[in-house]
C-alpha cells in the first residue's frame, strides 16, 4: 500500500509539472511583453523593427491617412507587385513605406495559439458594418510600448462594458479614435491557394478573415496591412 501510494504522489507531481507551463501560457496577458513572435509566413517582413525602416518613405509625407485613402492608396500597389512575392524581404517602393492611419478601432484579437500578435481591425467611422483595415502587433520588446497602448484601449472598454468573458478577443463597445504608425505589408503566403483563379485585386479581396459578429462575415477588406505597428496613440 505504502509503494502505491508514493507512486500515486509521484505521478501527481509530474503531471502538476507538467500542466504547470500550459496554465501559465493560458493565464499570461496578451500584453505581456516576453511573448516570443511563432509564426513562419514571411516572418522577417513581419518582425521590421524602428531601425530597419530608417531609410523607408513616408507615405503622405507622414500625415495621417484615412480609412478611405488607405483603400486608395493600397489600389495604385497591386498593379507594381512582382510576379513572385518574396518570403524573406520587403517589397521595395512597395512595402519600404512607413504610414500612419487614422480611425477607430474597432475590435481586437489576441492571436494566442498563433503568431502572438495582437491582430486589430480599424474603420473609418465607429459604425460596425463599413470596411475595416486590419493592423497588427507583433510580440517582443521591440513593440511592447505600442502592445501595451493598443491593448489598454480594449482592455478599458471590456471594463467599462463589465465583460471580460472572452479576454483574448473583443468588439469594442465604444470604438476609439487612433493613429497607428508601422510599415505597409502585403498578407499574401497564406492566402496564395484562394487566388487561383490569377486575380490581383489584393485591394478589395476578402479572406473571409478578422473578427466577426455572429452569424455575419468578415467586415475586413483587402489583404494590405500595417504591419508591424510600431506605434499607437
Amino acid at each position: 500500500m505504502g509503494n502505491s501510494f508514493g507512486l500515486r504522489i509521484t505521478c501527481g507531481i509530474l503531471l502538476t509539472l507538467l500542466l504547470a507551463p500550459t496554465v501559465a501560457y493560458a493565464q499570461k496577458a496578451a500584453d505581456d511583453c516576453s511573448w516570443e513572435f511563432a509564426g513562419k509566413p514571411r516572418r522577417a517582413v513581419k518582425l521590421r523593427t524602428a531601425a530597419d525602416g530608417a531609410s523607408y518613405t513616408n507615405h503622405n509625407d507622414g500625415r495621417p491617412t484615412t480609412v478611405s485613402e488607405w483603400f486608395t492608396y493600397t489600389c495604385t500597389l497591386d498593379p507594381k507587385l512582382p510576379d513572385e512575392i518574396p518570403a524573406a524581404q520587403a517589397m521595395s517602393g512597395i512595402e519600404t513605406v512607413r504610414v500612419t492611419l487614422h480611425g477607430y478601432l474597432v475590435a481586437a484579437r489576441f492571436e494566442r495559439e498563433e503568431d502572438h500578435d495582437i491582430h486589430a481591425e480599424i474603420a473609418a467611422s465607429p459604425t460596425w458594418n463599413s470596411p475595416h483595415v486590419i493592423v497588427e502587433v507583433p510580440p517582443g520588446q521591440n513593440y511592447c510600448e505600442a502592445r501595451r497602448a493598443l491593448w489598454a484601449l480594449v482592455k478599458e472598454d471590456m471594463r467599462a462594458a463589465g465583460d471580460s468573458t472572452a479576454p483574448d478577443r473583443w468588439i469594442l463597445r465604444r470604438p476609439v479614435k487612433i493613429e497607428v504608425t508601422g510599415y505597409v505589408f502585403l498578407d499574401f503566403s497564406s492566402r496564395k491557394e484562394k487566388l487561383a483563379d490569377g486575380s490581383r485585386d489584393f485591394c478589395h479581396f476578402n479572406a473571409d478573415r478578422g473578427v466577426k459578429k455572429p452569424g455575419e462575415k468578415s467586415r475586413v477588406r483587402g489583404l494590405w496591412e500595417v504591419h508591424p505597428v510600431l506605434s499607437v496613440k
